[in-house]
């Protein structure tokens, strides 16, 4: 419901159109007869004690101090004053509440203006434009002082003077330790940013870049690419050059987001790393795959009271013959795209994703990459990426890119993925972390 801009007062025929009632402080009884008699209780000298601007000040001074000045009430939340407006009247809250908003009059963060305060008297006194939002709740009424009477005939009496200087003293207090507050949670703000972009670096520094993956990889072409969600991710991908040319490479993604998941990513790193030594000892093949993956989950099984989990594809390529090995465990099934555009399914038996259970075992699988096929492994968020309104890129528009960038390089390729997924999501806030990975044997030399 839109906040409607006056203010409405009940008049003592209940059963009339609501309409605005000025209310004196002081009745003849004769008029005491007309109103009803909780109205003319609530309009005794006893009401205005607790308001701050008449504190200590007898209640015949109030009383003959206020007597002209009406009293509104407001059946709904009612806008009373907007940035801008210039304003003549303070306003003093007899009852209920108002609402001091400084970015929108419906927003959830306000000041609230109790019962026996008042607001209004700094435009008074400075003359500028109001620069908030107030709004008086439902229910609430107000007792209103014009700037000429509350300058000729109510600020001159002292105690209301001494008073409303106290009034703005507290204010300037509580402004400045308002002020001070949000100064300790910028900088406690600023440091966490600081130490969050010092943490991307670290996660960062802990993946392989374009260029090493290069330098490293004889007869095969392979681009790698990881856009977290937030400053830190989840998502992981690794490679590293094994005995008698092979390579192995993996990609994963955590079950959580941001600071938790970039922490299980590390340890997920490490524990591959540690464990491929295996494959030092072995052919690289899919019996050593199985391994590492066994070992890698036992690892993260272990003390993981945060019940975080990591799907992995995990493989092994080689070069000379196109012959890959691979093993996954809970991820993503990859596209192996062909000469002509068509795509194919890395499928096989999954595992369950990794630091569920220590005694989860996991199948490897073999299949032949061409010279004119290229294999695209990637993370759930480029195909859960989503709009503003929810819906998903998913895996027919990865596929028609993949198709038509068939014959690029796979840095072209990466590119059109991640530019497919921008275009698509429209600038809406990412929801997970897009990792992928994509692998083409180089053409033979002359």
């Amino acid at each position: 419901m839109g906040l409607e801009r006056h203010f409405v007062a009940r008049d003592t025929d209940r059963r009339a159109s609501p309409r605005e009632v000025t209310f004196p402080l002081t009745l003849a009884l004769g008029e005491c007869i007309a109103f009803d008699r909780r109205r003319a209780d609530r309009r005794e000298g006893a009401h205005f004690a607790g308001l701050e601007l008449f504190s200590d000040i007898a209640s015949e001074v109030v009383q003959n101090l206020l007597k002209t000045c009406p009293i509104r009430e407001c059946e709904q939340d009612t806008l009373i004053l907007a940035p801008g407006d210039k304003n003549e009247t303070i306003y003093l809250v007899l009852a209920g509440s108002l609402r001091v908003h400084l970015d929108a009059a419906d927003s959830a963060n306000f000041i609230a203006i109790k019962t026996g305060s008042c607001i209004g008297e700094l435009s008074l006194i400075d003359g500028k434009p109001v620069t908030a939002y107030v709004t008086a709740e439902a229910g609430c009424r107000l007792l209103l002082i014009d700037e000429q009477h509350f300058w000729t005939g109510v600020v001159p009496h002292p105690g209301v003077a001494r008073n409303l200087m106290r009034v703005l003293a507290e204010r300037m207090r509580h402004n400045n330790e308002s002020i001070l507050l949000g100064l300790q949670q910028q900088l406690r703000l600023e440091h966490l940013q600081r130490e969050l972009q010092l943490a991307r670096e670290i996660q960062a520094g802990m993946l392989p870049v374009q260029t090493s993956i290069q330098s490293a990889t004889e007869g095969i072409e392979i681009c790698a690419a990881m856009e977290p969600a937030r400053e830190v991710g989840g998502d992981l991908y690794d490679f590293f050059k094994l005995p008698d040319g092979k390579f192995c490479f993996l990609i994963g993604d955590v079950s959580d987001k941001g600071v938790p998941a970039a922490l299980f990513m590390a340890r997920t790193v490490d524990a591959v790393r540690i464990v491929s030594r295996l494959l030092r000892d072995d052919k690289g093949g899919a019996s050593t795959l199985e391994k590492i993956v066994e070992c890698v989950n036992q690892e993260l099984s272990q003390n993981n009271a945060s019940c975080m989990f990591v799907t992995m594809f995990l493989a092994v390529f080689e070069p000379t013959l196109g012959v890959l090995h691979y093993c996954n465990a809970g991820h993503n099934n990859p596209y192996l795209v062909g000469p002509t555009g068509s795509l194919f399914e890395l499928s096989g038996r999954k595992g369950a994703p990794l630091g569920i259970s220590e005694d989860s075992l996991y199948a490897s699988h073999s299949t032949v990459i061409g010279r004119d096929e290229m294999l695209f492994v990637f993370s759930d968020g480029i195909t859960e990426a989503a709009t503003s309104e929810g819906a998903f890129f998913g895996e027919a528009r990865l596929e028609a890119i993949l198709s038509a960038t068939h014959a690029k390089s796979p840095r072209d390729v990466m590119d059109a993925v991640l530019l497919g997924v921008k275009n698509f999501v429209q600038g809406a806030a990412p929801s997970d972390d897009i990792t992928a990975l994509a692998i083409r044997l180089k053409p033979p030399v002359g």
